[in-house]
């Protein structure tokens, strides 16, 4: 479902040349995982709103099935972020 969210997000070309998708094809999960957060820039600038939902994505990615992810600290990582 992350993944699903991030590249309709970002787009099947942006995606199909990231080191995401790399990292994903090498089976490199935690690697793969820890790119979400790179995406949070729009015309240069990072956005708060963008860091926010990578972030989000990046824990419901992290977290495994049938399990609820926890989004608690995601503003105090942005904050910290920023």
């Amino acid at each position: 479902s992350a993944l699903v969210s991030f590249i309709y997000n970002v787009g099947d070309p942006a995606f199909d040349k990231s080191t995401m998708y790399r990292f994903l094809a090498a089976g490199d999960i935690n690697s793969a995982a820890g790119q979400f957060p790179r995406w949070c820039y729009d015309g240069g600038k990072k956005v708060k709103g963008l860091l926010k939902r990578r972030l989000k994505e990046q824990r419901l990615f992290l977290t495994p099935d049938g399990q609820e992810p926890n989004y608690d600290d995601i503003p105090d990582l942005v904050a910290r972020m920023f």
